[in-house]
């Protein structure tokens, strides 16, 4: 990705991270630093794309995107939105988010690091 924005996708983790480990305290600042980092990190893969890479890579940058937006759901659900269906579904949200982003951040690395 661009690296003019690479500042934003580290700090989008960082509070991403923070705000999950401070998930079991329910303080409203705590959820909205998840859900900026959440929308931080879906804005990252939105605006920052590279449209000469080849189709795999640009699908795994999609399936980043995707990620970011599961942890936007996620820090939705934490507000109280989905209560109806758990007060907990944001973890569920949160665990197919992280999937979806250490496989795709684990196969582009490996498909970078190949064509150097």
């Amino acid at each position: 990705m661009k690296q003019q924005y690479k500042y934003l996708y580290i700090v989008s983790t960082l509070m991403i991270l923070s705000g999950a480990a401070l998930g079991m305290v329910e303080h409203l600042a705590f959820h909205l630093i998840y859900l900026l980092g959440g929308a931080g990190y879906l804005l990252y893969y939105l605006i920052a794309p590279e449209e000469h890479l080849p189709l795999r890579e640009r699908r795994l940058i999609r399936m980043n995107a995707f990620a970011g937006l599961l942890f936007v759901v996620s820090g939705v659900a934490r507000l109280g939105v989905f209560d109806a269906w758990g007060a907990k579904l944001w973890i569920l949200f949160l665990l197919l988010a992280v999937i979806f982003m250490i496989y795709a951040n684990l196969v582009l690395a490996n498909i970078r690091s190949k064509n150097k």
